[in-house]
């Protein structure tokens, strides 16, 4: 930033990329570019290997949930024609 006059800081431009980006925004868009950047670097290809490794065991654990909730369902669907089919024998 260039100082006017009797040192009251110049405003920021306009940014390159939009004019929704503030300033303080288009320094987290440079944080999330040199981050991207260090992507290629080993320990975060280590860190990408283990947050995969999390992630296909939260994806397990959600199917073993979901089957048995279809499960039970299922279940109690019979169940409920079962009991339908008790009532309508009195």
């Amino acid at each position: 930033m260039k100082v006017q006059g009797q040192g009251v800081p110049k405003p920021p431009q306009p940014s390159p990329f939009g004019a929704g980006i503030t300033y303080r925004g288009r320094d987290h868009v440079a944080q999330v570019m040199c981050l991207i950047g260090m992507s290629s670097d080993t320990k975060m290809r280590k860190w990408y290997s283990k947050l995969s490794e999390v992630n296909a065991d939260l994806n397990h654990g959600y199917n073993i949930r979901f089957n048995n909730h279809h499960e039970l369902v299922d279940a109690l669907k019979e169940v409920n024609t079962i009991i339908q089919k008790a009532a309508n024998l009195r």
